[in-house]
């Protein structure tokens, strides 16, 4: 169980270029126990470390995501209203021009 996992590590290592992980999956099966073990643990760490940057890579673009969109929620309102304000300058003045029209007959 350990070597297949240890392969696992190795192939999804991002440290290591297709090369070397080819040499090390060709050697790790030939290495003592030990050695074996040494090596899990040191892939597993980069594991480990990958999936926290992920994680943290992941709450970042959420935390940025959630401020562009309160950021465009709030540009969205006052755009909103500043057109609403514009159709309601733009009523009056035609309610008043049609005032002044009926007042001209």
């Amino acid at each position: 169980m350990a070597k297949k996992e240890t392969k696992t590590l190795i192939k999804e290592s991002l440290s290591l270029n297709e090369n070397q992980k080819s040499m090390y999956l060709a050697i790790v099966e030939l290495l003592p126990a030990e050695k074996q073990e040494e090596i899990r643990q040191i892939f597993e760490k980069e594991a480990e470390k990958r999936t926290e940057i992920e994680a943290e890579t992941k709450k970042k673009k959420s935390e940025k995501n959630s401020a562009f969109m309160s950021e465009m929620e709030s540009t969205y309102k006052f755009e909103k209203k500043k057109a609403i304000e514009v159709d309601e300058k733009n009523d009056k003045n035609d309610a008043a021009k049609l005032l002044d029209d009926l007042n001209k007959l």
